[in-house]
């Protein structure tokens, strides 16, 4: 199809233009010369980088289709020209058309939102909506005349091209104004697209064309729109609040429409104001926006407010049926962020003779703060209450008079004052009785707006309402406001009691604790697993907002699950305020950068229990500091021990071991300063990468339960419990509980736990669904050294056995009895974790400055490996890291089941082999598939695609038994020069063969012995 179109003129813009196949074209050509118009404003914020125009698409032919979007990078040095015309030809034939006006700074497949948009912007708009005049008619109003002017099918949009740029908090703020100003639509949010010009509008039949009119190009002075914020030119304006909809019946909206004056009722009923008076704008935009102002001042609430605005027996419901539910709702939580912005804080009241004697009064009466007013100060209060009331009421008459309007705001705000004398919970009863109930007066209707009793509730808590609590800590602070908060309860039983209690609560909170948190980003909300309450007095009862101890510590003041979870989400929206604290919960090192190497610890901070921490710092006395103070370590289960300088030789004597010779690939003492290492590990979590799983391996009788429950005392102060986990669901359980995993006796495991193991090992992060709920999750951050006690060593995957730390254990070394030997444990505690203490010191004071690279080996525990090679220089000793941690690595090798298989299977091969074949010279050379034949018997029955899996499984498993092989004296390899046969491995057995069967057969040993008689 010919995609050619001809220029659409404005006196031409009601022309349809029909082309190939019936379809109405775009005309390029205008929307060309509005994108580079666009684009040329915008281009300079993108500077020396880089932002994204976004283009959205919707078939206005579909009821509630949905809107695609799509964006263009562009970067400062590209032309206007080049990016309209790609911009141009990403229109689709068939579609509405909009563009973002302000660039995104991010790139998003969908509509971006408003944190994907740029922060500044040197274009802003109005949209005024179902109109067919001129932009001329709003010229009186706006500060300057728009540089260009969009009609858009149905209405008008003007944009206006700043001579330098404005924060979008700005901006907005700005085209709010304007949008009151002039009656336009509501569609100041920054992440607003708006139809493009030279692209059809569908929502009609016929299709009309929108059309571009170019007034002037000459940017406008950004100074004059900024006039228009006042002082408040350099703030930024909170985002509105959400409202929370519900189902309403048919008599709550009855009753809100009884309380509305009859201009308003009718207009809602019809969608048409009966008595606009002065109002030049009579859109659907502007009737609903009136109709919101009205509803709200008569108090009716948000979500009865919507239910009657997208109820289609009213004639107002016209908007929203066309813009949709989402809209109405932004309308709403944007009327009452601007009532909120211009609510009067404060003012200050002065008026004639009635009102000064209550001024006089109110200068001369108690302080209003105080909580236990005398019964005639309440009763002069009500008094006054009453008298403002009834002249309230006299007044609403003389609504249109400036005078009385003037007067009527101020006698509203000389009641909120006298109302706060009176205690909370007799404010609505009290004030309520002074009006007849059945006469929905304009008193009665404002004392039942929300943002009354809203300014009553600030008011009250403006100052420190807990100033007058008797002394006490904040068990007694707790107590008050418990009883306080039930009192309010058991009066009011509505949403002001709520707030109140929220609020009441919070301050309670500020008095018996602080606040902080541990996420150090400055962008984007705080998550509520970051923040912490850490109550006066008591260190160790800090909690996390989101979790358990916190929402049962608030129902502890008596506020029930709704409130507290409410609460708790105010806590979190205001927790960019919050102290920040470093965060130990998977660290128990606080690294720091430094010269010539990455990851230098600064200071360590040890759990002491009961809240207390010890913190290191090189060539500085150990020192004590509380939890939440610099550093917040979540609950690790240590109980309380003390710190004594100078201990000596109980660490030794915890940690040392006795191996089995045949099974074990370490000597005693290298074996002993490994578990050593690994105990003081426990202390500096985090300075690994992978944290060494601890297998205890043995026969039955050997101690292993007994070395396993020894290192939990001495670490935490307490024993293991007697049924020890054994599924994925009780280890996460145990984890968010304790700083030590113990699993004894553990001779196989299910894949599911195998995968938790491997990610302890790791610390990676857990999460599962709550019990009993099908929303929300558990999630586990895991600061837990594990220890595993079995017989067996074959029980574990490889990639999670090159994470163990396998001790084969020989007969015990002490000679106590099991409970002997643990409460030796118990009583030397302090000394031991003391000892420890002081040798971490050592290795901090040692380790700085110098380069970790020295230590790297090839292991997948040498984030580990460098650690206590570290200490064993700062201790004097000399690990030959080779030999240990090849040692080690054949150890894990071999507690792998599929290799320790394969090995078994080439063993059992090799024999068969040299009977019956006798190779020379002790040598078999074949491919990888053919080794696969030789040793799966099953693998001729293979299909092809499954057999060649089969062999590129060998050849893994030669890769991974190679060492393990070589220890035996078998040499597994490939040839040096690459084979036309593909891959080949080639095993030399000689060693192997003449160390385990000829010199076992003839009794003399060595590779020189007798050769093999026939």
């Amino acid at each position: 199809m010919n995609m050619d179109v001809l220029a659409v003129s404005l006196d031409e813009e009601q022309t349809i233009s029909r082309q190939q196949g019936g379809e109405f074209l775009p005309n390029l050509e205008v929307a060309r010369t509005f994108l580079r118009k666009l684009v040329a404003a915008q281009l300079p914020l993108a500077g020396d980088g880089a932002l994204y125009f976004e283009l959205a698409f919707r078939d206005e032919t579909q009821k509630n289709a949905g809107l695609k979007a799509s964006m263009a990078r562009v970067a400062g040095g590209d032309s206007p020209e080049g990016v309209a015309d790609t911009l141009a030809r990403m229109i689709p034939s068939n579609k509405a058309a909009y563009i973002g006006i302000v660039p995104r700074s991010k790139y998003s497949p969908s509509h971006a939102t408003k944190d994907q948009v740029h922060t500044r912007t040197r274009v802003l708009w109005l949209d005024i909506d179902d109109f067919s005049g001129s932009w001329q008619d709003f010229a009186e109003k706006l500060p300057a005349s728009p540089n260009w002017v969009t009609h858009s099918g149905h209405g008008l949009h003007l944009y206006f091209h700043l001579d330098k740029p404005v924060f979008i908090e700005q901006a907005e703020s700005i085209m709010r104004e304007l949008a009151e100003r002039i009656g336009a639509d509501h569609t100041f949010d920054r992440a607003r697209v708006l139809r493009i010009p030279g692209t059809w509008n569908r929502k009609s039949e016929p299709p009309v064309l929108a059309t571009l009119e170019e007034v002037d190009d000459t940017p406008r002075p950004a100074d004059v729109f900024l006039a228009l914020l006042g002082d408040q030119e350099t703030t930024t304006v909170a985002p509105p609040e959400e409202i929370e909809l519900r189902e309403v019946s048919e008599e709550e909206i009855e009753e809100a429409l009884d309380v509305l004056p009859w201009r308003i009722r009718k207009l809602i009923e019809t969608g048409e104001d009966p008595e606009p008076g002065e109002r030049k704008d009579d859109s659907r935009s502007a009737n609903q926006y009136t109709a919101i102002v009205h509803m709200l001042d008569a108090g009716i609430e948000p979500a009865v407010i919507y239910a009657i605005l997208s109820d289609p027996s009213f004639g107002i419901s016209e908007r929203t049926k066309e813009r949709g539910p989402q809209v109405l709702k932004r309308d709403i939580e944007r009327a009452l962020a601007k009532r909120a912005a211009r609510e009067p804080q404060g003012a200050d009241v002065s008026f004639e003779h009635t009102i000064a004697l209550w001024e006089k009064w109110l200068a001369k009466s108690p302080d209003p703060h105080r909580w236990a007013a005398s019964q005639a100060f309440q009763r002069r209060a009500k008094k006054a209450c009453g008298q403002i009331i009834r002249e309230l009421d006299r007044l609403s008459s003389m609504r249109k008079m400036p005078a009385a309007k003037s007067e009527i705001a101020r006698l509203q705000q000389l009641l909120t004052r006298i109302a706060v004398f009176l205690p909370i919970t007799e404010i609505r009863s009290a004030l309520l009785a002074l009006v007849d109930p059945l006469d929905p007066t304009p008193s009665r209707s404002y004392l039942r707006a929300s943002e009354w009793w809203e300014a009553v509730v600030r008011q009250k808590l403006s100052n420190d309402l807990l100033e007058h609590i008797p002394e006490g800590d904040s068990d007694d602070i707790q107590r008050f406001a418990r009883d306080e908060i039930a009192d309010v309860r058991a009066c009011i039983s509505n949403i002001w009691a709520e707030q109140y209690a929220k609020l009441f609560a919070l301050r309670a909170l500020g008095k018996m604790g602080e606040f902080f948190r541990t996420d150090e980003r400055t962008q984007g909300t705080v998550p509520a697993r970051a923040v912490y309450f850490r109550p006066h007095g008591h260190p160790e009862s800090i909690e996390s907002i989101s979790s358990d101890g916190f929402e049962s510590f608030l129902r502890d003041l008596n506020l029930p699950k709704a409130w507290a979870q409410d609460l708790t989400n105010s806590i979190q929206q205001q927790a960019r305020s919050f102290r920040v604290v470093q965060e130990g919960r998977i660290s128990r090192v606080v690294l720091g950068a430094g010269p010539g190497h990455s990851m230098e610890p600064k200071a360590i901070f040890i759990d002491m229990g009961d809240g207390k921490l010890l913190k290191l710092e090189p060539g500085q006395k150990p020192m004590y500091v509380e939890n939440g103070e610099e550093v917040f370590l979540a609950p690790s289960g240590m109980h309380m021990w003390k710190y004594k300088p100078g201990c000596r030789g109980k660490l030794d004597q915890l940690c040392r071991v006795h191996l089995d010779e045949e099974s074990a690939e370490l000597s005693d003492d290298e074996a002993s300063f490994l578990l050593k290492a690994w105990f003081v590990g426990n202390l500096v979590r985090g300075y690994f990468g992978v944290r060494p799983l601890l297998h205890i391996v043995g026969p039955e009788g050997q101690g292993k339960s007994t070395l396993a429950t020894r290192l939990f005392l001495a670490l935490l102060g307490d024993r293991p419990p007697a049924n020890p986990p054994s599924d994925a669901k009780e280890v996460m359980a145990s984890c968010a509980h304790r700083g030590f995993l113990f699993l004894d006796n553990l001779e196989s495991a299910s894949g599911e736990l195998v995968d938790t193991l491997d990610r302890l090992a790791y610390s990676e992060k857990m999460a599962a669904r709550q019990f009993y709920t099908n929303t929300g999750e558990i999630v586990v951050a895991p600061d837990v050294f594990v220890v595993i006690t079995s017989i067996s060593t074959s029980w574990v995957r490889k990639d999670l056995a090159n994470r163990i730390l396998p001790i084969h254990l020989g007969p015990m070394t002490w000679s106590d009895t099991f409970e002997e030997s643990l409460r030796w444990a118990r009583r030397n505690r302090d000394e031991i974790l003391s000892e420890a203490v002081d040798l971490l010191a050592e290795w901090l004071a040692y380790i700085q400055g110098r380069d970790r690279r020295q230590y790297k080996i090839g292991h997948r525990l040498s984030p580990f490996a460098e650690f206590a090679h570290a200490l064993a220089e700062v201790c004097g000793q000399q690990l030959n890291k080779e030999k240990v941690w090849t040692n080690i690595k054949i150890g894990q090798v071999q507690m792998a089941t599929s290799v320790r298989q394969f090995i078994d299977m080439l063993l059992d091969y090799i024999e068969r082999a040299h009977t019956k074949n006798r190779p020379e010279p002790y040598r078999f050379e074949m491919q990888t598939s053919e080794w696969a034949g030789e040793l799966d018997p099953d693998y001729h029955k293979l299909s092809t695609e499954e057999q060649h899996k089969a062999a590129t499984k060998i050849g893994k498993l030669f890769k991974d038994s190679a060492e393990a092989l070589a220890k035996m004296g078998i040499r597994v390899g490939q040839p040096e020069k690459r084979t036309s046969r593909g891959a080949v491995w080639i095993v030399d057995y000689q060693n192997w063969w003449w160390e385990t069967k000829v010199s076992k057969d003839s009794g003399e040993g060595g590779l020189f012995g007798p050769t093999e008689q026939k």
